[in-house]
């Protein structure tokens, strides 16, 4: 039998290396020998939210934050685990504790920016996506967009954008900010579109992860409007 320790370094590895399923026997079997650990609960929540599995992550990563609720990373999975369970007020709650405790932490920025969107908070999700993309070096032309975005001129930015792409079509920061700005209007349909097109384009980047949540929330704002 592997220590508790052994397996808690092999978890974390399964996850560096974007090995979820992985992750989640790990901790699984480590938390039989240490069901009280929370780094190994942590990581299995870690885990189980990556693989959609949010109901099952939720109360591992409230648990942890119940021990200890200045952890940012957990704030940010557990908003991200609500995300996916349809929670949006409760998903907002928790992205707003994140960046209050790392407003550094980009990734909460545009995580939040999506909820902000999807409530129809149209202030709040600018605010959101300013702070997001505010250390991003990005073309003149699209920051012009981003501020567009900022001043609430949504079809001025969306304008921007399309003229934009097609100089350069390949551009993931300006297809990606157009499906912001398409879920925000209400286009979920093409959305959906434009943020499969950026993991396309970009399966080894850094975003993967943060557009697969967004695709998510996406697929979840299409089909509520398709039930009505």
């Amino acid at each position: 039998m592997q220590s508790t320790e052994l397996l808690f370094e092999q978890a974390r590895d399964a996850l560096r290396n974007q090995e979820p399923a992985r992750a989640r026997d790990l901790c699984a079997e480590a938390l039989k020998q240490a069901p009280d650990d929370l780094r190994l609960m942590m990581l299995h929540g870690f885990a189980l939210r990556r693989l959609g599995e949010h109901d099952k992550a939720e109360p591992l990563l409230r648990a942890v934050l119940r021990a200890d609720p200045s952890v940012d990373l957990v704030h940010h999975e557990l908003g991200q685990a609500l995300v996916g369970l349809g929670r949006l007020a409760e998903a907002r709650i928790s992205l707003e504790r994140t960046v209050g405790l790392n407003p550094e932490l980009v990734a909460a920025w545009r995580d939040l920016y999506e909820v902000h969107a999807a409530e129809g908070n149209d202030v709040a999700a600018a605010e959101a996506y300013r702070q997001s993309m505010r250390n991003k070096k990005l073309d003149p032309l699209l920051q012009k967009a981003i501020e567009s975005v900022g001043q609430g001129r949504l079809g001025v930015a969306e304008a921007i954008c399309r003229e934009y792409l097609k100089r350069r079509p390949h551009d993931v920061d300006a297809i990606r900010l157009l499906a912001e700005i398409g879920l925000a209007v209400g286009l979920a349909a093409e959305a959906i579109l434009l943020l499969e097109r950026c993991l396309e384009l970009a399966p080894g980047f850094t975003w993967p992860e943060q557009i697969t949540s967004q695709l998510s929330l996406a697929s979840s704002v299409l089909r509520t409007r398709e039930r009505k």
